[in-house]
């Protein structure tokens, strides 16, 4: 049944509608590396302003970067270079929430679910030692952070599984 939620996966995000509102409700969608830095960047230099992405900020943002980008005639590169860079970590999550929601759970068990097994950017703090390692000695440390999250959740919850997958390069 994979291949199926791959397939609307892959539509949703294509076309929209509905349920690609649910999943940016629910948090499946918009944590991503990308929206978490420049949510802290925001945050960092315009302070008085809120950085939620619920609030009327974004959708000025954002409003303002597609006026740019139209005026220059980009637009159709903007939005060929974004789906590239956001559409593989989407995709999996998109239809692992599928998958979630076709076993019985409910919109918030699904969304809990997916973000318990991928990386998501925006729950990692902002504190200035955070920001330190990252600009510093471990420019990757968000993404360490999230893998050893995501390691810890495979070895409590599914560790003959965690198991295999570390043995199968030596077994191969």
């Amino acid at each position: 049944t994979n291949a199926q939620h791959f397939r609307e996966g892959i539509k949703i995000l294509l076309k929209g509608g509905p349920l690609l509102e649910e999943l940016y409700q629910e948090g499946v969608l918009g944590g991503d590396f990308l929206t978490a830095e420049l949510r802290q960047d925001l945050a960092a230099m315009l302070p008085e302003m809120t950085t939620d992405p619920g609030d009327d900020v974004w959708f000025k943002l954002a409003a303002t970067v597609d006026r740019i980008v139209h005026r220059t005639g980009a637009k159709q590169a903007k939005r060929l270079i974004e789906a590239a860079y956001t559409m593989e970590d989407e995709m999996f999550k998109v239809a692992a929430y599928l998958k979630a929601k076709a076993t019985g759970m409910t919109s918030k068990e699904a969304a809990a679910h997916t973000r318990k097994w991928f990386p998501y950017y925006d729950q990692i703090g902002t504190s200035s030692a955070i920001r330190a390692l990252r600009r510093g000695p471990m420019p990757f440390f968000s993404f360490q952070r999230e893998a050893l999250r995501i390691l810890a959740n495979a070895a409590k919850e599914r560790p003959a599984s965690l198991a295999f997958a570390l043995a199968a390069p030596v077994i191969l």
